[in-house]
């Protein structure tokens, strides 16, 4: 992005950078002898290179100042006394033929030097030119196939020479021109070069030319001496980026790499260390930790390479690259946020809407919170023509309207939804649609919105809420989300009542996903909602009013269900109510008062039975024996222990029953404590058996 790039004078220097500050330059272009030396010495210089790491290079001979230099100081070793003598150079040691090299060869085309290293041998036909001459040549099979239309040589060379192989022309060009110089006593020479008198000129004689396979030569391996060595030292970058690239009017939004034009573009390097870690130029503590500028034009993308500065107290200056990629487009910025992520009916839910053209344009926005039950108007036929009839709003404000004015969504159809798009019209089908126009290039409106019930979206119970901002250039972008509503049925704990019949009467209390049941206080029930319970999933409750006959119980004890314990801790177990008197539940409860009256008769009749029975048998005994006898001395020996009175444990108070459920459901004592007061019970009571 050109003009975006314009706020980085610190772009400038995008360029690479080595981090390398050296006696001895040394690049990733360098010699590759010196870079196989530092590489023999354990360092990658690559990998040191694009670490940024500071590296020192010098020579053990410290009047040498250049790589090069240093490097090929030294000599080139064979185990061939004539290759020695040549002091080959460090890029020439290598692998040599010996007798090659003596006698100089060079290619008969262009007479350039020909090299016969270990890895260049081939089949080769060769002069070697004659006494008067050092130089040999080589003839490749071109020179041969023109030499064999010599006149010279035309009764010996044979009519087959062109259907021969490079090794028999050579031989055969060799043979012809000796029989030639036996025949006519006259030397058979080869015409080499273009100069007077065809200057060079090789004979041909008895050793001169011979035919040699690559695999006939003798190999001299080669070793260089180094007189001097390369010394390094490297530090290593201390470098360590943490870049951030943000929008400074959405800094928590995430733009991908394409950020949107007129917006205010950030790069933040705050997190990196150490400090004074500068962008774009050589470090200070005084440089900032982060740069921005405006998107001025839209640019495609591209890929830079941001090069961030350190120098260190000794002086020691080091670089690290940070690779982004940036462009930039004209957009709209549009966010659209709910207060829940589940609706619940009859709650406000407020909506926050947000658009920013960043400057380029008005506002306005549609937005739809997704209820479709209830709507502005109806459809109707007036004299044979539609027309959008709407419901009397807020103030007795409604409208009527023709089709064209209507605002309706597919065919239009006798009591189809629908509102009017006109100055006193809804200019909305449903509720919680709204469309304005906003004289700004940025907004934030914030809109509540209740949904009734759970239908308030359709049978799906799936609100799909959407924004769409537009601008007046053009440019349009919307914005969706969906909220659910709930699936089960949903009431308030403990609600009092409901009125059949009432929208309401299908919200009552509440009811945790995955039960079926809601939890009501003391003279209420739940009973299946048929109505409001979807098909397949589990059944929707709400509380009814348990209605006791009067004339049949005068006084009826009330019935505490069990509680049912929820596997989670939300919502809390079923709290048992509060007697209307604190002291309803007491050891003698009122359930067993007529029944303990009737055992205690019973009782103190057998008691003066049995003392009957032991009167008449003392006296029996006083006739007798002339002396009373106790029948009961053994049992009053024993330990007192054994006449102790069980607790009786037939009668357990409702609230201690809760306790215990509750605990058993992992329930803490606070949280039980809160339940039972929530409920009405007194402190007292609940002391007295927590």
């Amino acid at each position: 992005m050109r003009k975006l790039l314009l706020l980085v004078p610190l772009i400038l220097m995008l360029s690479t950078v080595f981090g390398l500050t050296l006696p001895i330059t040394v690049d990733s272009s360098s010699n590759e002898a010196i870079l196989n030396e530092i590489s023999s010495l354990g360092l990658d210089i690559e990998d040191s290179l694009s670490n940024g790491n500071k590296v020192t290079i010098s020579c053990s001979d410290e009047t040498i100042n250049d790589a090069q230099i240093c490097v090929e100081d030294g000599y080139c070793e064979y185990n061939d006394d004539f290759l020695n003598s040549e002091n080959y150079s460090l890029n020439n040691c290598i692998d040599r033929v010996s007798e090659l090299e003596q006698i100089s060869f060079r290619s008969v085309r262009g007479a350039q030097p020909y090299s016969y290293d270990a890895n260049n041998l081939e089949d080769i036909c060769i002069i070697f030119g004659d006494s008067a001459q050092s130089i040999g040549y080589v003839l490749n099979e071109n020179i041969l196939d023109s030499y064999s239309n010599h006149g010279n040589l035309a009764n010996y060379i044979a009519l087959d020479y062109s259907d021969l192989s490079y090794k028999q022309k050579c031989n055969e060009l060799y043979n012809s021109a000796i029989e030639y110089q036996t025949a006519s006593g006259n030397d058979f020479w080869l015409c080499l070069g273009n100069g007077p008198a065809c200057n060079p000129q090789t004979y041909v004689n008895e050793n001169s030319m011979v035919f040699r396979e690559s695999s006939d030569f003798i190999i001299s391996e080669s070793e260089w001496i180094s007189t001097n060595e390369l010394l390094i030292e490297e530090i290593e970058n201390p470098i360590t980026l943490n870049v951030k690239l943000y929008i400074q009017e959405y800094p928590d939004i995430d733009f991908g790499n394409i950020y949107p034009v007129g917006a205010t573009f950030v790069i933040d390097w705050t997190g990196s260390t150490p400090e004074g870690v500068a962008l774009g130029q050589p470090a200070s503590p005084s440089d900032p930790t982060f740069i921005n500028s405006t998107i001025t034009s839209a640019e495609p993308t591209q890929t830079l390479d941001l090069p961030f500065f350190y120098t260190d107290q000794d002086g020691n200056s080091f670089s690290k690259e940070y690779p982004i990629s940036l462009g930039s487009e004209e957009m709209i910025h549009v966010e659209l946020y709910s207060s829940v992520d589940k609706i619940k009916p009859g709650e406000y839910t407020t909506f926050t809407l947000i658009g920013d053209s960043f400057g380029n344009g008005d506002l306005s926005y549609e937005f739809d919170a997704g209820q479709r039950k209830n709507y502005n108007g109806e459809l109707i036929d007036v004299a044979g023509s539609f027309q959008c009839k709407e419901f009397s709003r807020e103030g007795g404000i409604f409208d009527q309207c023709i089709l064209s004015n209507a605002i309706y969504e597919g065919i239009p159809a006798i009591d189809k939804p629908c509102g009017c798009d006109t100055e006193a019209g809804a200019k909305s089908i449903y509720d919680g649609q709204r469309t304005e126009t906003i004289e700004d290039s940025k907004f934030e409106i914030f809109i509540p919105v209740t949904y009734d019930s759970k239908d308030s979206c359709g049978e799906n119970r799936d609100c799909e809420v959407s924004l769409t901002v537009t601008s007046s250039t053009g440019l349009s972008t919307t914005k969706e989300l969906t909220l659910e509503l709930p699936e089960m049925e949903t009431c308030d704990l403990f609600s009092n009542s409901e009125e059949d019949g009432t929208n309401q009467s299908a919200f009552v209390g509440f009811v945790e996903d995955g039960t079926i049941s809601c939890y009501c206080e003391f003279g209420y029930k739940p009973v299946i909602d048929t109505s409001s319970s979807l098909p397949g999933s589990n059944s929707a409750k709400k509380c009814i009013k348990d209605v006791v006959k009067t004339e049949e119980v005068i006084e009826q004890t009330p019935v505490i269900p069990s509680p049912t314990i929820p596997k989670t801790s939300n919502p809390s177990p079923y709290v048992p109510p509060a007697p209307a008197n604190p002291n309803q539940y007491s050891s003698s409860q009122a359930l067993e008062s007529e029944s303990d009256s009737n055992l205690a008769l019973i009782f103190v009749i057998v008691i003066l039975l049995g003392l009957l029975i032991v009167g008449g048998f003392e006296l029996y005994e006083k006739k007798k024996t002339g002396s009373f006898v106790n029948p009961f001395a053994k049992f009053m020996k024993k330990s007192p222990k054994s006449l102790s009175n069980n607790k009786d444990s037939k009668t357990i108070s409702p609230i201690q029953r809760f306790i215990t459920q509750a605990r058993t459901a992992g329930e803490s004592n606070d949280t039980i404590r809160q339940n039972l007061k929530n409920s009405g019970w007194p402190e007292e009571e609940i002391n007295k058996y927590l």
